[in-house]
């Protein structure tokens, strides 16, 4: 995980502007990327790239003769071969230099990518299949800025409306106008082959989707484990493939039963984990720490009338002050990996369960007729909580990765017959976590952390 920025302008006095609120615009992303810092400006650009070094410390911007790369995430494509001297950021510049535009449906990862073609007069703004990674921009007559956040790119001073890149999506701007010359899907999902009569290709996809998430890392991955589907599989897949890691529960309003069948199961693999049971002075001072330094962001679906929350402000929400709670307690142990289980729910059940709220769902579990995209898949719920994600692991410089939004997984389940998906709960993940004897429990219970209503007088 970084924090990028990215000014482009032929107007050298609205570059020195910009420039000049150079100490604002790296406080938004700072935390991100706590390794190095780095600021590169010239007469038409200003690019800043905070750096947590995952892979090995190659520093961004890269600039060549022809192109300036800004890039935040993980590309998996040679996970196997990177190394200290060569990591993703070196084959995402040989790929554009050698498939330009056609690049972009090359690349298997979570990422956010600024390309700026200076010989060419083009920028490309690039996200990953469910931008995973945010990525912001703003135009105006004579410039164009971009920048992990709507804050990053707001504090670089100028005037114009601030939009979020859609998810798997290329954009295209003219830097001569600073006009988008195109927008569009970079790798489409298809919807025509739901005929998929077992779940062996969805499995052996996931499997693939944790070990490239986990492989060849200068830090110990971690994850929150709760009683439910999604934790669920993602450790009983590790344990499966022998990888290491280290777990952290949290008990408030989870099957007890099934926590503890599961920490025995930790247990006999000798596989690392903590029991997290914060104290009221712990969670306030956790929560006060949220609520001072995460900007405003609101937990509010603009894809549907229904919201979910009484509060929708991310800083007062338990289940994102848990999560804290567990990042910064991962950043104490030296583990800067994170897998989340976010878009198990949206993508895997679009939340219909009989024990959830089916106010959510759009599908309410008819997966026959389905043939493109529901709301929360690119959009609702789903780009709700990765926004929300992403902002606490930012606190904390964690990188979280997503396996159940891996695009090959979502394909295969989508090659599902209908009927299949149909089965039961989260079908290929429930069946999954069958085949591996792993405990788990039918319900949905959304992960709370701990009671906040104690602390009220």
């Amino acid at each position: 995980m970084c924090g990028i920025f990215l000014a482009v302008s032929k107007n050298t006095k609205t570059i020195s502007k910009i420039y000049s609120q150079r100490d604002k615009i790296i406080k938004t992303i700072r935390r991100r990327g706590p390794d190095y810092l780095s600021i590169k400006k010239d007469s038409n650009f200003v690019a800043i790239h905070s750096l947590l070094s995952i892979t090995g410390l190659r520093l961004q911007p890269i600039i060549t003769d022809k192109l300036l790369i800004l890039f935040n995430g993980e590309i998996y494509n040679d996970y196997k071969n990177y190394n200290h001297a060569y990591n993703d950021t070196d084959l995402i510049v040989k790929t554009i230099n050698s498939r330009d535009n056609v690049a972009f449906t090359f690349f298997d990862g979570e990422f956010a990518i600024c390309a700026y073609l200076f010989k060419r007069n083009r920028l490309l703004l690039a996200t990953d299949p469910f931008a995973t990674k945010p990525l912001y921009f703003q135009s105006g007559a004579d410039f164009l800025i971009a920048g992990t956040f709507d804050t990053t790119v707001a504090k670089a001073g100028q005037r114009g409306e601030i939009k979020k890149v859609p998810a798997n999506t290329l954009i295209e701007i003219d830097t001569k106008n600073f006009q988008i010359k195109s927008q569009k899907i970079i790798r489409p999902f298809d919807f025509s082959n739901q005929n998929s009569t077992d779940f062996e290709k969805w499995n052996h996809v996931f499997k693939k989707a944790i070990i490239k998430r986990t492989y060849n890392s200068r830090h110990r991955v971690f994850l929150g484990l709760s009683s439910g589907h999604d934790s669920g599989l993602m450790v009983a897949e590790m344990i499966e493939q022998k990888i290491p890691f280290h777990a952290y529960v949290m008990t408030y309003l989870e099957d007890q039963k099934i926590i503890d069948e599961r920490i025995k199961i930790l247990k006999k693999n000798q596989i690392k984990f903590d029991v997290l049971d914060p104290s009221k002075k712990e969670w306030r001072k956790i929560k006060n720490f949220v609520s001072k330094n995460v900007e405003p962001y609101k937990l509010i679906n603009p894809d549907d009338s229904f919201q979910n929350f009484s509060d929708p402000d991310l800083r007062k929400n338990s289940g994102f002050i848990a999560s804290a709670l567990i990042f910064k307690h991962a950043k104490e142990n030296g583990e800067f990996i994170g897998l989340s289980g976010q878009g198990g729910d949206e993508i895997y059940s679009d939340y219909y369960n009989e024990f959830a709220n089916p106010k959510m769902s759009e599908l309410k579990g008819k997966w026959h007729g389905v043939k493109g995209p529901w709301r929360n898949f690119y959009g609702g719920w789903n780009k709700v909580f990765l926004g929300g994600n992403e902002r606490i692991s930012s606190l904390f410089g964690i990188e979280s990765r997503y396996p159940f939004l891996d695009f090959n997984v979502v394909q295969e389940f989508i090659n599902l017959l209908p009927k299949l998906k149909s089965n039961y709960y989260k079908a290929p993940i429930t069946n999954r976590l069958n085949e591996l004897n792993f405990p788990f429990h039918p319900k949905k219970f959304g992960f709370a952390g701990f009671n906040d209503k104690s602390l009220v007088p």
